[in-house]
């Protein structure tokens, strides 16, 4: 069995640029049948639990609370951790906002004036561009009697953000350190995550009201995946990746959903934790596959709704199959785009910047804890 060393952090030792593209695959994929059908549970719920859109984005957020977290200790820098988070997240956001909005214009309803300044045009742009909240609609732009959800993707990305002003907080706090994180911060998350959902399961939610209970929904499934990331990064040393365990996990989470589904949220995010560590560690030996690749996988997040809403309305699609297919062909030029004009030349601009911090004179600054971890992010 493989362990993960520090050596196997380098991109030219692991696939993570694969997997990433995987679960963005296994996302459009599971929107197909939502688009075909108008229902959330794709064909491979009945044995999953869920669609296995969840078991992606949960492993979206394993792969961030790994990588983001390595960031913040290695860099030893709450400044420019905020600004690389920023550099990765917002400017491709902020270009598919204006695509979209413009390409509603081919299918709205009100004048040119109304959709640009209407209510749902300037939710749409605002709250999604300040991971504030999350917004699906542009105005006149209707499915039916009711408003088309034109971007159901983008509801993740402001509880992302959430999850790293959380481990920025931490940081500042010196709670993000090896010690803490692994004496406190992540017990704590356990008791959180088992709490709640006992809580929850005897009325806790009608009691604090649908609006809260909902917010706590989110972060017991989605901290909690982040959390279990972060925790893989801090036992990495310790934890044996072996395709045995994982089919053994996998047969296990199939029984959970099956026989106990109160347990099945946690009971994915620990198999997709696993089998994200085992895909894009344990098939490397001297170099990766996917090392060289372009990381279209945010782009194809971002885009692959707004396209399979366009692919729909225009052709009708009968098979969630072929759609999907469809789709995939149609994202992909748009993620290229959009990795190669405007999220690598925003991550080199940083490179640059960091560079320019690392000879200039130090100035003291707040820093998050070190932990024994070489290697840089």
């Amino acid at each position: 069995m493989t362990v993960i060393d520090d050596k196997s952090l380098r991109p030219q030792n692991n696939d993570l640029t694969m997997v990433r593209l995987l679960l963005a695959t296994l996302v459009i994929y599971s929107h197909s049948f939502y688009a075909v059908f108008d229902d959330d549970h794709d064909d491979l719920a009945t044995t999953l639990g869920v669609p296995i859109s969840n078991y992606a984005v949960d492993g979206f957020f394993i792969l961030s609370g790994f990588l983001v977290y390595r960031s913040l200790v290695t860099n030893n820098s709450l400044r420019f951790f905020a600004l690389a988070r920023l550099t990765r997240l917002w400017p491709a956001l902020f270009v598919m906002m204006i695509v979209v909005t413009l390409g509603g214009l081919a299918f709205t309803t009100s004048s040119l004036a109304a959709y640009f300044i209407g209510t749902d045009t300037l939710k749409f742009i605002f709250f999604n561009t300040t991971f504030v909240f999350y917004g699906a609609n542009l105005t006149g732009v209707h499915c039916g009697a009711e408003l088309c959800n034109v971007n159901g993707s983008l509801w993740t990305l402001p509880w992302e953000a959430r999850c790293y002003v959380i481990l920025a907080l931490l940081g500042g706090l010196r709670l993000a350190g090896a010690k803490p994180m692994t004496y406190l911060i992540l017990p704590a998350t356990l008791a959180f995550a088992v709490l709640w959902d006992v809580g929850a399961a005897n009325g806790l939610s009608h009691v604090l009201g649908r609006g809260i209970s909902y917010q706590f929904e989110r972060l017991d499934r989605l901290w909690v995946a982040f959390a279990l990331g972060i925790a893989a990064y801090l036992f990495r040393h310790r934890i044996p990746l072996s395709w045995w365990i994982c089919l053994a996990l996998l047969l296990a989470n199939i029984g959970v959903q099956q026989f106990v589904p109160p347990a099945g949220l946690h009971a994915r995010a620990v198999f997709m934790a696993y089998f994200v560590l085992c895909l894009g560690f344990l098939g490397v030996r001297k170099t990766s596959v996917s090392s060289n690749w372009p990381d279209y996988s945010y782009g194809m997040y971002i885009y692959a709704f707004p396209v399979m809403f366009v692919l729909q309305r225009v052709f009708a699609f009968e098979s969630p199959y072929a759609l999907a297919v469809c789709n995939v062909l149609g994202t992909v030029p748009l993620a290229a785009l959009s990795w190669h004009f405007v999220e690598k030349p925003a991550l080199n601009q940083l490179k640059r910047y960091r560079k320019r911090l690392a000879t200039a004179p130090k100035h003291p600054e707040p820093l998050a804890p070190e932990v024994v971890a070489p290697g840089a992010a």
